[in-house]
């Protein structure tokens, strides 16, 4: 018996969604098609009576007659002739439009667009990113759209799916706000028209899945829906009011509308869908009100249906304002009042007090450093006509009266600005602003409180959704930028200070933030504010707080990460743990462990930085007294071990490449060495030191004298020479591959005073085939009973160590090859 939908499990109804999918096509937003279908069964002649009694009353509003809004006519045979709403037209779109020419769109006209990114758990759009970008790069305000089929899982999940693939938005003027699709079940297997969902649980799954978008993205979703389905499937619900109204209403074949129906509980509406077959590709939308409204739509500013302010908090970092060494933050309420926040040299910021009123009339403000050469802080500001005012800092706190600087009122063309500080090496402040079609403008400060004329010195940046300026972030002694994108990713440009020309400024971006930074209404560079001479970041969220990331230069002292506890505690069952690297084959770096009772144990990694179930491989091991991971000794693609008998005698044992339960991931043994190696206290699979292609083994004596046995890709081993004396001082030897990222092998070495050393490899013998070690860890390393190198134990193509525990703990620190995201974690830094 089937089971109704329901008393459905959300994995089964996710299950049915996909076989659904799989039947109407890869994309599941044929739902499209079958709410267009919905719509136009409004049009059909049962409807029709209805249809025009609707149609009289809304031009009874506008004309004040019984008339119809336009008598039945035909339409123009060229679509692009249809009427349109007055407004500011756009457009939405979904994979069904596979070629989308975004160039033709803006010029018939169309200045916005909506682009679908995914639906449900399971679908995302696979033309997101070039329709999302196209869109951009035209010069549209374009968002991003989730259609919801709220009946296969949770609000919560959904909207995180969303915000995880596309979803997100940031106050740059050119994002609109996440959009959720909630509207006619396009699936019959699915349900009812409502999914067979009560309103009230309708009502309670939008609100889960508005309430997750804000806290991920700092906004609340516009919602696109009918009147019809609206209060059919809400039961006239009036609890979204506050939210944007993306309402879809299309007039009957040859009528016009004066506006369309409205869902219970909005009295106004921000974008209406007016037609699906022209005059745009895709749904033709209109925006209720001017190009500057929509453009405040963006900034979050305010909306047709909800106006909830008529200015933007806006911030800005301009240095130290108050001549005390630390960096400041500056912030304009929505009331225009001008707020000045001493940093208090830690990160964080002391009680603000207010500096000005009537900073309303600016749209942006500017944080520019000494822009006059009075050794002072100031701060340039764009009132709402395009205008650009100077205003010098005092030293104090405060500003001198307002100067115009700038020959016109043209600067409204650039959503961004920012006062990157002397960017091409002159010694005197500068400024750069993205204009709306990606490209960036360099303006030269003159030193005098002004700029020159602009240059064009990038282009493509449309990618971009905020620049910040975080002064010399990298310690190189030149002005940098940071640039963040929708998808959450922070980018570093380090600066050149070469003349301005395309291409000059700065270097190719490089990440340094994996995601995340999409929650922040604005990222804001302010200076050194820890005062540790390394300039930092600030994020500040829609609810006003502060998170901060104290800058680190992108170097670090030990090249690892902070430990982080890695499996279970039962490691001091092992009398030796062995590092082979990838010992079974699927590229991921493992464990190997040895019990005093001669078992050999292989523990897979999981190349997240811990490892699988614990699998036997091995009897009689209790014969030897120590055996090493040696990599791909005889170079047949496969990992090998070596192992010295308690009789001093060395053998060889090649790797299969593959662990099962017929095979122990390793062959038969060869003896390679006839005796003596008992008179090493240590020996080490160090990889290629003499840098000929082939594997060496490191043995060291008692008296600290290293001899290297380089290695002839066999499975034997090559004569001995000295290469290094005095290892004596060193009370522990581990071997870790490349552990400084510049293709050599290392070792990592432990003093008594549990301090932690790297013997970095050289790729010549010119000094030695070691350079002088470098401390990489102050202390406390003498808590490990073994410091090991597994490889690359998490996949990140950095090498990282082991430490355990006497207890059995073991503990894993990621390597950074002494590079990092120049930030350390972030910390709340209050509120504003």
């Amino acid at each position: 018996m089937e089971v109704p939908v329901d008393e459905m499990s959300e994995e089964q109804l996710l299950a049915l969604l996909a076989a659904l999918q799989g039947r109407h096509g890869a994309e599941m937003g044929q739902g499209l098609q079958q709410r267009d279908e919905r719509l136009e069964e409004l049009q059909e002649p049962e409807a029709k009576e209805e249809l025009e009694e609707q149609l009289e009353v809304l031009d009874i509003e506008r004309t004040g007659s019984m008339q119809p809004a336009a008598a039945p006519a035909a339409l123009p045979a060229d679509k692009r002739d249809m009427w349109k709403p007055q407004g500011v037209q756009g457009i939405d779109v979904s994979s069904h439009q596979t070629s989308v020419n975004w160039q033709t769109e803006w010029n018939y006209g169309a200045r916005f667009a909506y682009v679908k990114s995914t639906e449900a758990l399971s679908y995302m759009n696979p033309r997101w990113s070039s329709q999302y970008t196209g869109s951009y790069k035209v010069g549209m305000i374009r968002g991003s759209y989730h259609f919801a089929i709220p009946n296969v899982s949770s609000g919560t999940r959904q909207a995180n799916y969303f915000v995880d693939n596309g979803g997100g938005w940031s106050a740059d003027g050119k994002t609109l706000p996440p959009l959720l699709d909630i509207e006619y079940n396009p699936y019959p297997e699915l349900g009812n028209t409502c999914y067979s969902m009560s309103a009230s649980k309708m009502v309670a799954w939008i609100k889960d899945f508005s309430n997750t978008i804000k806290l991920r993205t700092g906004r609340l979703p516009a919602i696109y829906t009918t009147a019809d389905w609206w209060n059919k499937c809400t039961g006239n619900s009036t609890a979204f009011k506050n939210h944007p109204l993306h309402v879809a209403h299309y007039p009957y074949a040859g009528y016009t509308l004066n506006k369309p129906l409205l869902p219970a509980g909005w009295t106004s509406y921000d974008i209406w869908q007016y037609s699906s077959t022209g005059p745009f590709t895709g749904d033709s939308n209109v925006w209720n009100g001017s190009m500057t409204s929509l453009r405040n739509f963006a900034y979050n500013i305010g909306s047709s249906s909800s106006q909830s302010t008529n200015v933007k908090q806006d911030y800005a970092a301009p240095g130290d304002l108050n001549g005390d060494g630390r960096g400041d933050l500056l912030s304009r309420r929505t009331d225009g009042s001008l707020w000045f926040h001493p940093g208090n040299g830690s990160g964080g910021y002391t009680t603000p007090r207010k500096i000005g009123g009537g900073w309303e009339i600016f749209n942006s403000l500017i944080g520019v450093g000494d822009l006059n050469g009075d050794g002072r802080a100031d701060l340039v500001a764009r009132q709402t006509n395009g205008s650009l005012w100077f205003y010098a800092g005092t030293g104090t706190g405060t500003f001198k009266p307002r100067v115009r600087i700038g020959s016109s009122t043209g600067w409204t063309q650039y959503p961004e600005m920012v006062g990157t500080g002397d960017i091409n090496g002159d010694g005197r402040a500068d400024l750069l602003a993205k204009h709306s079609n990606g490209s960036v403008y360099f303006y030269a400060g003159t030193g005098t409180g002004n700029f020159g004329g602009r240059i064009l010195v990038a282009s493509g940046w449309q990618i971009y959704s905020q620049l910040v300026a975080p002064r010399d972030f990298t310690g190189d002694g030149k002005n940098d930028l940071v640039a963040r994108k929708p998808d959450g990713t922070l980018w570093l440009m380090r600066g050149t200070a070469k003349q301005a020309a395309v291409g000059s400024l700065f270097t190719s971006a490089q990440k340094i933030g994996s995601s995340g930074w999409q929650t922040f209404s604005t990222v804001l560079g302010v200076w050194d504010n820890n005062r540790d001479r390394k300039n930092d970041l600030l994020g500040i969220g829609a609810d006003k707080s502060l998170s901060f990331y104290a800058g680190t230069q992108l170097k670090d002292s030990s090249g690892m990460k902070p430990r982080v506890a890695t499996g279970t505690a039962i490691w001091d069952s092992y009398s030796e743990i062995i590092t082979p690297g990838d010992f079974n084959g699927d590229g991921k770096a493992d464990l190997i462990g040895r019990k005093s009772n001669g078992q050999l144990w292989f523990a897979a990694g999981n190349g997240k930085g811990g490892y699988g179930a614990r699998v036997r491989i091995g009897y009689g091991w209790h014969i030897y007294s120590t055996v090493i991971g040696v990599g791909d000794y005889n170079r047949d693609g496969k990992n090998d071990l070596v192992a010295r008998q308690k009789d001093g005698t060395l053998w060889f044992y090649a790797g299969t490449g593959k662990v099962n339960a017929t095979d122990h991931g390793y062959k038969r043994r060869v003896k390679i060495g006839s005796g003596g190696w008992n008179q090493f206290s240590r020996i080490l699979g160090v990889g290629d030191v003499n840098r000929d292609g082939r594997k060496d083994l490191l043995a060291v004596r008692p008296n600290g004298s290293v001899l290297l046995y380089a290695g002839p890709g066999n499975g034997q081993h090559g004569r001995a020479s000295t290469i290094a004396t005095g290892w004596q001082r060193y009370s522990y030897l581990t071997a870790v591959g490349d552990y400084d990222g510049d293709g050599t092998a290392d070792l990592v070495a432990r003093k008594p005073d549990g301090t932690l050393w790297l013997l970095a490899g050289r790729k010549t013998n010119s000094s030695g085939w070691f350079a002088p070690e470098r401390k990489i860890g102050s202390s406390g390393w003498n808590i490990y009973n073994r410091i090991l190198g597994p490889g690359d134990f998490n996949a990140d193509r950095k090498v990282d160590l082991l430490g355990t525990t006497k207890t059995g703990t073991m503990w894993r620190y990621d390597g950074t090859r002494f590079v990092n995201g120049g930030l350390l974690p972030r910390k709340s830094a209050g509120r504003l």
